[in-house]
């Protein structure tokens, strides 16, 4: 009966307004098989449907049954688009993780013909605020609206419990004694940035510059944007884009910096978390390749002071003078000379202070010309303690004691 109605509707709508878009709702489309998918193709709606909507839940996605279905509209003479009208995809349980999701999986999205999309990033019930996640982890809940928190309830400003009536738990009582806010989580901004970068874009395609990463290319009216990451928690890898305009470089967090190719080549360094390359304007020609090279990993102990080992790829044309600024407290300026065509290699000091945390810190390696950023470069440096000891069990006679 819902078939039968949504032709009638379809033939009325199309009759008044012919140019007006009408769609289908197709459930469980990212299912392998999808049942609604094939209820679909059995009963022949390819006519009846100028688009699918679609709702999608999900930590991946399986687009065998959507590529499918654009075939078979192609086999008829007709083309489609897809849209979601509600749409989250769930990664991990931490905000880092949960944000990198909310971004590769818009990119992967757009990049399989889906024109529009509603995204879903909500808790639908208000409860889950008052266990606020503070913290790295973001609390399972006791449903699944958690995994869609989009506001965190926290405490700020610091509320004293000597001034609040009835103890300290009740700072986080909304609207009642003060010291909570709402602030948005890390995936909600990294949407947010992700509207700015490509809304009202065109997608031009995939590119993959090497087995390990994707780079989905985008077109809008003012700037070409790419949004690029790698398929696999490998680090960091240096690619090196060749294009006579300059880009920022814009990281998950939202932090821009902007790139002046020289010699018409820029490195930039890539890892797993989505990285966006914003043009000056629309470029038709440029290039992505994976170059040799970097800044290597390190492990130092807190306290203490090692070498960050720089090597750039023998890209330039020209000689050049460079410098490089490494984003450390404990790091210090570098000069890097550069040959025409040839590699060149560099070691910059860097030290650790000896409050700093113990684990691994991403580092990013500016390399200038002049006052012009020409590569951003990364790294990942660990942190360890100065000195550590793994006690095992030993078997002990009766007349030993325990002792260092």
């Amino acid at each position: 009966r819902t078939i039968e109605l949504h032709k009638k509707a379809y033939t009325a709508l199309k009759k008044e307004f012919p140019d007006l878009p009408v769609g289908f709702m197709i459930y469980g489309l990212f299912m392998n098989p999808s049942a609604d998918k094939r209820l679909f193709v059995k009963e022949d709606l390819f006519d009846y449907a100028d688009f699918i909507d679609t709702h999608l839940y999900a930590s991946g996605v399986d687009w065998t049954e959507w590529e499918d279905l654009q075939q078979q509209y192609e086999k008829r003479g007709r083309k489609t688009y897809l849209i979601s009208t509600e749409m989250s995809i769930v990664s991990g349980a931490d905000h880092v993780s949960r944000a990198r999701g909310t971004i590769m999986g818009c990119l992967d999205a757009f990049a399989h013909n889906m024109r529009m999309t509603y995204y879903f990033n909500q808790a639908n019930h208000y409860n889950h605020m008052f266990s606020p996640p503070i913290g790295r982890d973001i609390p399972a809940g006791s449903d699944q609206t958690m995994n869609f928190l989009h506001m965190q309830l926290v405490a700020r400003p610091k509320v004293s419990p000597d001034i609040v009536p009835n103890g300290k738990q009740d700072r986080w009582v909304a609207f009642q004694n003060g010291g909570a806010s709402y602030m948005p989580v890390l995936q909600t901004m990294a949407y947010y940035n992700l509207v700015q970068n490509y809304e009202v874009s065109d997608f031009r395609e995939t590119r993959k510059p090497d087995d390990h990463s994707a780079a989905h290319v985008f077109d809008r009216r003012d700037a070409t944007v790419v949004g690029m990451y790698l398929t696999k928690p490998l680090g960091f890898k240096t690619y090196a884009v060749k294009a006579d305009t300059a880009f920022t470089v814009q990281d998950m967090f939202g932090r821009n910096t902007r790139v002046m190719p020289l010699d018409s080549v820029a490195l930039i360094a890539v890892d797993d978390t989505p990285t966006t390359l914003i043009f000056d304007k629309r470029v038709e020609k440029f290039a992505i390749e994976p170059v040799t090279g970097g800044v290597a990993d390190a492990t130092l102990a807190k306290g203490g002071a090692g070498q960050l080992a720089v090597t750039l790829p023998g890209l330039f044309s020209a000689a050049h003078k460079l410098r490089l600024a490494c984003v450390w407290a404990g790091a210090t300026e570098g000069a890097l000379p550069v040959k025409p065509g040839e590699p060149a290699a560099v070691t910059l000091p860097i030290s650790i202070g000896a409050e700093q945390a113990v684990g691994v810190y991403p580092l990013r390696i500016r390399i200038l010309d002049g006052e012009k950023v020409v590569a951003l470069l990364g790294s990942s440096l660990n942190v360890t303690e100065l000195l550590r000891m793994d006690v095992a069990d030993v078997p002990l006679t009766a007349r030993q004691n325990p002792a260092i």
